[in-house]
């Protein structure tokens, strides 16, 4: 909508003053809106990761910093961003933002994400989930995930992730390749292995802490 005007369209506008534009917004939201077209926030400053691929990613002090949207108002800049069909480059620096703070906020953030499709946010932040666990939230704080389904979602992920951590587990050999065989201890020490090894696999949840490892 607002992408699509140049100069000379709004100043023909202006000249018109039969012409009037009906907005449903608050004046709070209104300023909001404004601020979003006078100065286009960029994307948060990216700081370079440990990562052999050497990609940018945002670290967890980039929210901290002023180069941050403040997270209370970003729900409402992505809705007005959307509504008003605000330039895709616009959009995805709002959505950059959001996700840096999937590891302060993720409930909210995954919350958010489920109910706009935004698939790739959604895990992003179920991955902060993990702990406390998921049965550790109060009715009112699952109450911000208004789909069921979503919720559901959450559930399932966090079960394939369990699931593959319990499988790794498995395959997982105290003398992999035989490298580090003890000849006099060998028999002793897988058979403790594989005995440590499913007791920690059936004790293993998301966000719980395993005593002993």
């Amino acid at each position: 909508m607002f992408d699509c005007c140049d100069s000379g369209s709004v100043m023909s506008t202006l000249d018109n003053s039969d012409q009037v534009l009906d907005l449903d917004e608050t004046a709070e939201v209104l300023n909001i809106l404004f601020s979003l077209l006078h100065t286009p926030p960029p994307p948060p400053e990216r700081q370079q990761n440990a990562n052999a691929d050497n990609s940018l990613t945002i670290t967890s002090q980039a929210v901290e910093s002023a180069s941050v949207i403040p997270f209370p108002l970003l729900p409402r800049m992505v809705q007005l961003a959307d509504k008003y069909v605000f330039s895709e480059q616009l959009q995805q620096s709002l959505l950059a933002h959001m996700k840096s703070y999937v590891s302060a906020h993720p409930l909210e953030v995954y919350a958010f994400a489920s109910e706009r499709g935004l698939q790739s946010l959604a895990v992003d932040a179920s991955k902060h989930l993990l702990h406390p666990r998921l049965a550790a939230y109060s009715p009112k704080d699952t109450k911000i995930v208004s789909s069921p389904e979503a919720w559901q979602k959450l559930v399932l992920l966090h079960d394939v992730r369990i699931r593959g951590l319990r499988e790794i587990l498995l395959g997982e050999e105290i003398f992999p390749h035989g490298y580090g065989t003890c000849s006099s201890h060998k028999d002793k020490t897988i058979s403790l292995w594989r005995q440590r090894k499913m007791d920690i696999i059936l004790r293993v949840e998301a966000g719980k802490q395993v005593q002993g490892i």
